[in-house]
């Protein structure tokens, strides 16, 4: 009986592992910066100011101040502005068979989604400290 426990329990680590080598990391680009806008990606001490074109990936954290706006692109469909004064983590962000996997954490403020219609399925979830809201699939813009 052991033993049938053992291969069981080694059989289900195993198919973790596959999952996690079939999930491919991805990175976000942010698209566009207004105002003073920082980031703080997992491999920086501090926060630095947001540039056009700079990638961020998973543990990346991005607060935006007063009258301040970024817009991160997810290729490839999924777009998320992060309004003024708000402060959000990338929780989640990689390939998987099934589509894009996008989990986002808002720490307090405001995103807008724009998510078009593609070959890709993606799954978007946003968590606050309050609630949870998901998106699965695409829709036609």
């Amino acid at each position: 009986m052991k033993t049938l426990l053992m291969l069981g329990a080694m059989a289900g680590l195993a198919a973790g592992r596959q999952d996690e080598k079939k999930a491919a990391e991805l990175e976000a680009i942010i698209v566009d910066v207004t105002g003073t806008v920082d980031v703080k990606r997992p491999s920086d001490k501090d926060w630095v100011a947001a540039e056009k074109n700079m990638k961020l990936g998973k543990g990346s954290e991005i607060c935006t101040a007063e009258a301040s706006t970024a817009t991160l692109l997810f290729q490839p469909n999924l777009t998320i502005t992060v309004k003024a004064i708000t402060m959000t983590k990338l929780e989640a962000l990689a390939k998987t068979e099934k589509g894009i996997k996008t989990d986002v954490r808002l720490k307090f403020g405001s995103v807008n989604v724009e998510l078009k219609k593609g070959e890709i399925e993606s799954s978007l979830k946003v968590a606050t400290p309050n609630a949870t809201t998901s998106v699965s699939g695409s829709r036609r813009m």
